[in-house]
């Protein structure tokens, strides 16, 4: 009971230090451009983009279509499905936001204990909590942080989805919008993971971060390369949860409870991982 008290605390109390910190403020000013841009881009093309449920579309479609393929990998006839029966503002908002999404984690959770233990500072800590204790409170408050970030997007694309789409009914909108929220923040869960192992590894969060994103960087262009040169080199992409994100939303039932067992899966791996470093390090 104890130790559950502590972890709430530590959680609590890195939730509150996020919104004051560099990396916190620079996480909510990627996202709140990034997302921003995306809406006034959907809003000045809102007529456009409303016809594309009606399913009578035209030769300028194609591109379009063609780039939610690229980018989510999904088949052409998914794609034709989710826009025709789904809100395809809150449809082309997902894919655009999860492209990007573990990017945008990354920053905001590059310092999970990284500036204590480069400091020493958590020498001071050690006493009053155990490591477990320090690593799994920063990271439910990191999660928590970013989860109430993901939200307010969330509720602002519903409302943005219900002004401009005259296609689908209001309850159908807000289903859409309430399972693309949930998939944004269930697939930046493994991610805030992923980096409280490179902050227990590296001592330092700028160190955390190169680590976190170069990893990533390179396991996704080895994972491209392979489906030119050697199939096989596409299975290094599997050391992310990145190629189950998009199936959170776009996938059917058994796709989307495989890729919900996948992100409980890296999340546990890359907590359990970041514990046995934290536990083995000189601090």
């Amino acid at each position: 009971m104890k130790s559950t008290a502590q972890v709430k605390l530590a959680a609590a109390y890195e939730a509150r230090r996020l919104w004051g910190s560099a990396h916190g403020i620079l996480a909510l000013c990627f996202l709140i451009i990034y997302a921003g841009w995306i809406l006034t881009r959907l809003g000045a093309n809102s007529e456009f983009i409303d016809s594309l449920s009606s399913g009578n579309w035209s030769e300028g479609v194609t591109f379009l279509i063609g780039a939610l393929e690229w980018i989510a990998k999904i088949d052409r006839h998914t794609i034709d499905a989710l826009l025709v029966h789904h809100s395809p503002f809150i449809t082309i908002m997902f894919v655009m936001l999860a492209f990007v999404m573990p990017a945008f984690t990354m920053v905001a959770g590059m310092d999970q204990n990284a500036s204590s233990i480069g400091s020493r500072g958590i020498r001071f800590l050690l006493p009053r909590a155990s490591r477990t204790t320090l690593v799994l409170g920063s990271f439910l408050g990191h999660c928590i942080f970013w989860c109430g970030l993901v939200l307010a997007l969330g509720v602002m694309q519903t409302a943005m989805a219900m002004a401009w789409d005259t296609h689908h009914t209001a309850g159908s909108i807000l289903m859409d919008g309430l399972g693309s929220t949930l998939a944004l923040m269930f697939m930046s869960v493994p991610f805030v993971a992923l980096m409280s192992l490179c902050s227990v590894s590296g001592g330092n969060p700028l160190l955390s971060f190169t680590i976190g994103l170069g990893s990533y960087l390179v396991i996704a262009l080895m994972s491209a390369l392979g489906k030119l040169f050697n199939e096989g080199m596409k299975a290094v992409g599997y050391l992310f949860p990145s190629p189950f994100r998009y199936d959170l939303f776009l996938g059917d039932g058994t796709r989307l409870a495989m890729a919900a067992g996948a992100m409980v899966l890296y999340t546990v791996a890359y907590l359990a991982a970041a514990l046995m470093v934290i536990h083995k390090r000189d601090l």
